[in-house]
């Protein structure tokens, strides 16, 4: 086998893999891709009868606002998930410095670099075409009774494609154009506001099939927007005469060729001067991170570790961006309905708003919540946890998993209740967003206290295994839980807030629930020793029913 060969087959299994997994958790990370894949063909499964039930009863007035609004819907889809992995990928997409490092003091051609790392991803862009793209060609020919099934497959093609070469395109500005100091946290920022940007429109897609008659307005805000361009060719290649649509197709097939050539120049660039990152940045003076003025403490050093690993490593700053955006995205989904509602059936949505706003705190803490317990089990750098097993004391072990708790509260608690402030003061009024305060931060503190009862380790030092469960269950829980949690407790609070006995006893058994879990956990926090290796979940769950 060739050093090309070998260097695309290690590059495109990099795609699909992460040195914090361990061991055992590697096996597990395939089973959850592949549980992805069957969650995907569910997926498909669903929407197809969906179509059918539609389209059984559309009639041939409102056939072709169904069909252009479910053809806007599937190449929205393809292009915001293209758009979700190829920027998940974002450090993989470009040969970087460590490759720099490794691979050119090798008797390997910078050339073989490249078109190995170009081949890969290529492979890897060619699997999800296929899968997004694929299947709602079938599903529109058969059940909805679509002509020209491959005016859509090129136009569905054509919008996966504009969306990784977008990702690529930002990439490769950022690499070539930025100064060498500025790379890092430029691209990082860069990466999280995409990350945002596709999970927030998540919802927005999914409404997309119930806005028909808004495609029919030919708004002219609706020609700013990337999956409207291919839905004008789509339409151009199925023989619409409609010039309006004759004109989104030309931006479409030019927006797709400069995002493409720019991709390519940026290869080029990078690929002439690739000798530029072994040149160190320029050397700037040292300064300590705000947040850790904030963090430090004479009797806790561990906060200010956590606090500085946040705000220097990007994987968990990423992990962090990408699970609270799905919070706020699926909160955001209640203040699209409650809009949506008014506009297409006009009702009022008074009351939708006040309950959206209410359990918007409770959303975003039980995300941030979940973010921020996810990026504690991702290590910074596991090859170096010796130095905390060295130093592992018994006496200092409550202190340090304390730092766990008092991180929970200033990144996920403190900053929901601020971002949520000024819609409920828009949607309550001052005094009941004053009664409403205290039992949505009982509520919040509980889920804290509960969440940390089993924590045992110190964040960022133990290896990483993904759970057993399929990925679809894990969503499904996920969901399921984050609505229970925010609209049922949303529900709960604007029942105290509109009764002030109930008020009271609520906020007194809040609150001692809350005092019960918080000395419950202290009780038994420290006794054990730190976990610095993360097996995941058992193969065969036991049920201890039989005595020991």
């Amino acid at each position: 086998m060739t050093p090309r060969q070998l260097l695309t087959r290690y590059s495109f299994q990099s795609l699909f893999r992460s040195e914090a997994l361990s061991e055992a958790g590697v096996d597990a990370y395939r089973a959850w891709l592949l549980s992805i894949v069957v969650a995907l063909v569910c997926f498909h499964l669903y929407l197809a009868r969906l179509l059918a039930v539609k389209y059984g009863r559309a009639n041939s007035t409102n056939y072709q606002s169904f069909l252009a609004a479910d053809e806007l819907f599937y190449l929205s889809a393809g292009f915001v998930f293209v758009l979700l992995i190829a920027t998940l990928q974002w450090q993989a997409l470009f040969p970087t410095e460590r490759d720099h490092q490794i691979l050119s003091p090798l008797p390997i051609r910078r050339a073989d670099i490249f078109l190995a790392r170009i081949t890969a991803l290529a492979g890897f862009l060619a699997m999800f075409l296929l899968a997004f793209n694929l299947p709602p060609v079938l599903i529109l020919t058969i059940f909805a009774r679509a002509t020209n099934p491959w005016a859509h497959l090129l136009s569905g093609l054509g919008a996966s494609v504009h969306a990784f070469f977008l990702v690529l395109a930002l990439q490769g500005l950022c690499l070539t154009i930025l100064p060498h100091r500025w790379r890092s946290t430029a691209s990082f920022m860069l990466q999280s506001a995409l990350l945002a940007l596709a999970i927030a429109l998540i919802p927005i897609v999914w409404h997309i099939p119930g806005l028909f008659r808004l495609l029919d307005t030919h708004a002219d805000w609706l020609t700013w927007l990337p999956p409207v361009w291919w839905l004008g060719l789509c339409e151009t290649l199925r023989g619409s005469p409609d010039p309006w649509y004759h004109a989104l197709s030309h931006r479409a097939l030019s927006a797709g060729f400069i995002t493409i050539a720019i991709a390519a120049l940026s290869y080029l660039h990078l690929y002439r001067r690739f000798s530029d990152f072994a040149s160190p940045p320029r050397s700037r003076a040292p300064r300590q991170s705000p947040l850790l003025q904030i963090a430090r403490r004479d009797d806790n050093a561990t906060l200010a570790f956590l606090a500085w690993t946040i705000s220097r490593s990007a994987q968990h700053r990423l992990i962090l961006s990408a699970i609270a955006a799905i919070g706020a995205s699926l909160a955001l989904d209640g203040f699209l309905s409650t809009y949506i509602r008014q506009w297409t059936r006009g009702r009022g949505a008074a009351g939708l708003f006040l309950e959206t706003s209410l359990a918007l705190p409770l959303l975003l803490t039980f995300s941030l919540t979940a973010a921020l317990r996810m990026s504690f089990r991702i290590p910074h750098e596991w090859r170096a946890n010796w130095v905390f097993r060295l130093t592992e004391q018994a006496p200092a072990r409550p202190d340090q998993l304390e730092a766990t708790v008092a991180a929970m509260y200033l990144f996920a608690v403190l900053p929901s209740a601020l971002v949520a402030l000024p819609f409920q003061l828009t949607a309550l009024g001052m005094a009941k967003t004053l009664l409403a305060l205290p039992v949505i931060a009982a509520i919040n503190g509980i889920l804290v206290e509960y969440t940390l009862q089993d924590w045992q380790r110190l964040p960022f030092t133990a290896t990483y295994a993904p759970s057993n469960r399929p990925a679809a269950v894990s969503f499904v829980f996920f969901i399921t839980a984050f609505s229970i949690y925010g609209y049922g407790n949303a529900g709960l609070v604007r029942h105290l807030i509109n009764t002030p006995h109930h008020w009271l006893a609520a906020v007194v058994a809040l609150s001692a629930l809350w005092v019960y879990l918080r000395r419950k956990r202290r009780a038994h926090w420290g006794f054990e020793p730190f976990a610095f290796n993360d097996d995941g979940d058992p193969a065969v769950q036991v049920t201890n029913f039989a005595p020991e």
